[in-house]
């Protein structure tokens, strides 16, 4: 629980998350979001219950996990005259990173900042304090960031950019992230693992697939034939399937849509049929959150 005064942020929430996922935090507007984030950097401290952040406790023992968490906030606030490198390389110096300029380097490489490097703060466009912001998050190899509204008030490109950049991230640095949003379209293809928060309360929270598959929603299966199987036949077998909705072929590549309750049926299927699964779809996101919470929708 916290409050602001007479304001309850949040009403005594529960929640934990799992390795290994990009975790959507969302809900509307004053849900309790970013007073959530907050608690769990040690930045605020709840009027009562406990937290955990990796097995440490965010206020007694906050100097080993800010070392290991990082933290982008809503909105990001640097002193203008300073340049980026210098900035940057003050964030490094607190977390202790061993071989500063070749870990400023990787990361402005990672984040297509390389040519900003020189500029000074206050020369930035809101896109690339952004990227600044992701770079001072990341800095020192954590094992969990959280991002607070990363692409608000960002232009459609630049979003898409950055959510491209904590992708792949992701996939290739093994780093686990929390994204607090309102935005959910963006959502559908980044997060594996979903929280939804309204009033301070949690009202849902699982694997995007579970939770779509509790709501009976399409999901879309992406899997790989072998090159000399039958995708006449392949496909006509899971055509076949009462719970199919609708399947696409491009070369070996399968993309099959179902009824979420059936999503255990047709992974043993897919076994039988000697099918690769690629990857697993949730489209209905903005849907699924439609139906938690009711109401209209942002974004």
């Amino acid at each position: 629980m916290k409050s602001y005064g007479s304001i309850q942020a949040l009403k005594g929430i529960t929640f934990t998350i799992p390795k290994r996922v990009i975790t959507g935090f969302i809900g509307p507007n004053g849900a309790g979001k970013t007073t959530t984030l907050k608690i769990l950097m040690g930045m605020l401290k709840p009027d009562y219950g406990e937290v955990e952040v990796l097995g440490y406790n965010p206020w007694s023992e906050g100097h080993i996990l800010r070392r290991i968490v990082g933290y982008l906030p809503e909105n990001p606030i640097f002193p203008k005259g300073i340049k980026c490198y210098r900035l940057i390389e003050f964030y490094a110096q607190i977390k202790k990173v061993h071989n500063v300029k070749a870990e400023i380097t990787r990361l402005a490489k990672l984040t297509g900042f390389t040519e900003y490097l020189d500029r000074r703060v206050d020369s930035l466009s809101r896109g690339y304090i952004q990227r600044l912001a992701l770079i001072l998050a990341l800095i020192g190899e954590p094992k969990l960031v959280l991002l607070d509204e990363p692409t608000s008030h960002l232009d459609p490109i630049t979003r898409t950019r950055i959510l491209n950049i904590i992708k792949r991230i992701y996939r290739d640095e093994g780093i686990d992230f929390i994204i607090s949003t309102h935005i959910l379209h963006e959502l559908e293809r980044l997060c594996n693992y979903i929280i939804i928060i309204d009033k301070g309360h949690i009202l849902e929270q699982g694997e995007a697939r579970e939770l779509a598959s509790k709501r009976n929603m399409v999901i879309k299966y992406i899997a790989e034939a072998p090159k000399n199987i039958d995708l006449f036949r392949v496909k006509k077998e899971i055509a076949s399937l009462d719970y199919v909705t609708g399947i696409e072929i491009d070369e070996n590549i399968i993309k099959v849509s179902i009824k979420g309750t059936r999503c255990q049926d047709f992974e043993v299927k897919l076994h039988e049929l000697n099918l690769k699964l690629k990857e697993v779809q949730v489209p209905d996101l903005i849907k699924l959150y439609s139906k938690v919470i009711g109401g209209s929708i942002e974004g």
